[in-house]
């Protein structure tokens, strides 16, 4: 973060528009707490997907009941090690829901893909024990 900062500072702009450096700085260093995180959780009844970040007010949760999710499926190949890359060309995992309404959702996020493998099983086994 400190490296894109100073590197946003220490952009050329011509004698008259050097304010526009600690201006430009402050916005990347800002979108660089600001921007959400994603997270899935699972708990008895709902599917959790959460964009979690630093600034309250940008967090967000997305609940999706276990019971009305027909099919869950995932596919990808983001681990950990992509984490730097995952706002460039590497394609996140997505997760497609199919629910009882024959809507479908497909969500896109940043999200291991063990991790993610292990959320589908939880979901599977909730609706088992239905």
């Amino acid at each position: 973060m400190l490296f894109l900062g100073g590197g946003a500072f220490l952009l050329p702009f011509e004698p008259d528009l050097q304010f526009l450096n600690p201006l430009f700085t402050g916005l990347v260093i800002f979108f660089l707490i600001a921007k959400p995180k994603d997270d899935l959780a699972v708990t008895e009844n709902l599917l959790l997907h959460i964009k979690r970040s630093a600034i309250p007010i940008f967090t967000r949760i997305d609940k999706y009941e276990i019971s009305e999710i027909k099919s869950i499926r995932c596919g990808g190949i983001y681990s950990e090690k992509w984490e730097l890359l995952s706002a460039g060309k590497v394609r996140p995992n997505t997760l497609e829901l199919t629910l009882t309404n024959n809507r479908s959702q497909s969500l896109d996020f940043t999200i291991d893909r063990k991790k993610l493998d292990h959320i589908v099983k939880l979901v599977y086994k909730q609706k088992e024990r239905e």
